[in-house]
């Protein structure tokens, strides 16, 4: 039996369809009160003087913005939306389509983990932006892809 030059081109079609490429970007993991979520589709805009990296999920996310015109490697920063400073760092969270601040004086630690920009947010609480009486409890990891 002869087999068919269109089927081995099929089965190879196949084969190679099966092969995905490893989504090698980095993860970045926060939790908000008892909720814990994962995402490395971040988005990252690098400018002049601000650059942000945020999740793209518009119901559960995070951004941070830097108005340093680098994303910092190291120090710790005073989170501070306020937009009072020349240098600020604010970062922001959205849980359930709701949007929180942060305007107690809380600081968010700068790290280099193998050559890629790390921050991490020791347990913090946030503020709805709308209504104060309503905060929730936020801490993560938050790396550049």
């Amino acid at each position: 039996m002869k087999h068919s030059p269109i089927l081995l081109f099929l089965i190879l079609l196949l084969s190679f369809a099966n092969c995905k490429k490893k989504d090698n970007r980095n993860y970045s993991y926060w939790q908000v009160n008892q909720d814990k979520f994962s995402t490395n589709d971040i988005t990252v805009d690098e400018g002049k003087a601000r650059h942000d990296m945020y999740a793209k999920n518009f119901t559960n996310n995070y951004s941070i913005r830097f108005n340093l015109g680098y994303f910092p490697v190291s120090d710790s920063f005073k989170i501070d939306c306020s937009l009072a400073a020349f240098s600020w760092v604010c970062f922001t969270i959205t849980y359930n389509g709701i949007g929180y601040i942060n305007p107690k004086k809380s600081y968010l630690k700068a790290l280099s983990v193998n050559g890629n920009p790390q921050y991490q947010l020791s347990p913090t609480w946030f503020y709805n932006e709308n209504k104060f009486s309503d905060s929730v409890l936020v801490q993560g990891v938050f790396n550049k892809p």
